[in-house]
């Protein structure tokens, strides 16, 4: 299935092969030679890809229409949401000195994700992206991508066992995404509730695949600077997106009619959204420029 709107296909995201409790070292499985067979150039481009898989992001024209700009925000979004939950599941998983800043930072850069994915104004989403999703699967839910599987277990267990501050940005992301659902369906029922199934059931591997499609996702063995690549080129993407027309392009700000207990924090990942993913888009063309200097594998 290949959705298709006003001319911008999005582009395939090359992720690892899963299983229901996601290994750790998710680059570990292959050799790190994305960069010496010129898949990647320094800036992390992908300047070579295998046959079939459409255009590059950095030769896709800018979406002009509203349906097109809430389409390519979508997938573009949720593609570099799945790139973030796996370093977010490798910092849960390590808990070393380190792993509960990147855990607070991981979450905070989802949360954004999660405003600029559903930045499009309601009406928008309920006319182009819900119908699809609909045809694709009456129940469609985001349960079913295969980097979310374990991962609330492993915050759970964060929030309990770390300092504050994690058990915060937890709970913070939680609000963005309730804020966000109840901006863009007001009645409050996800497809999922509608459809009759509850949440938490475990996806049959048929809805991991129909997912998978959806969001133009192919799975192989993939090292770890093919991850971080393809996470910057979509963050450069996404900054030059906002930087055009702003986090919001048709509709009120998901803080304006959120509950006054978390507007706040809310407006404050609203006004740093751009500069968030500019930052980790610097640090990742770091990490994949420094790796062309190392000897490959």
């Amino acid at each position: 299935m290949v959705l298709k709107t006003a001319g911008v296909t999005p582009e395939t995201l090359h992720l690892p092969l899963m299983h229901a409790e996601a290994v750790s070292d998710v680059h570990g499985a292959s050799p790190c030679n994305c960069l010496s067979a010129g898949r990647f150039s320094k800036s992390g481009r992908q300047v070579i890809q295998p046959a079939g898989l459409g255009h590059g992001l950095d030769d896709l024209g800018p979406p002009s229409s509203s349906g097109a700009i809430a389409w390519s925000r979508w997938i573009v979004g949720h593609q570099a949401a799945f790139l973030e939950w796996l370093l977010l599941r490798e910092a849960l998983i390590r808990r070393d000195h380190t792993s509960d800043d990147q855990t607070v930072h991981l979450l905070d850069q989802y949360s954004s994700l999660l405003l600029y994915t559903g930045s499009c104004p309601p009406e928008t989403y309920l006319q182009v992206i819900r119908p699809r999703m609909a045809r694709a699967h009456p129940s469609f839910s985001g349960e079913w991508a295969h980097e979310y599987r374990g991962l609330p277990r492993l915050l759970r267990a964060a929030a309990a066992a770390g300092p504050p501050m994690v058990a915060q940005a937890v709970r913070r992301n939680h609000r963005v995404h309730m804020a966000v659902a109840a901006q863009l369906v007001p009645e409050g029922s996800s497809m999922l509730q509608q459809s009759g199934r509850g949440a938490g059931h475990e996806p049959s591997p048929e809805e991991l695949a129909l997912y998978d499609r959806f969001f133009f996702v192919s799975r192989s063995q993939v090292c770890r600077h093919a991850l971080q690549a393809q996470l910057l080129q979509r963050l450069r993407r996404i900054t030059t997106d906002l930087d055009s027309r702003g986090l919001y392009y048709g509709g009120r700000p998901v803080s304006a009619a959120a509950p006054d207990g978390s507007r706040h924090e809310i407006e404050s990942l609203e006004r740093e959204a751009g500069l968030r993913f500019a930052h980790q888009a610097r640090q990742l063309a770091t990490s994949v420029h420094d790796h062309t200097l190392l000897p490959h594998s």
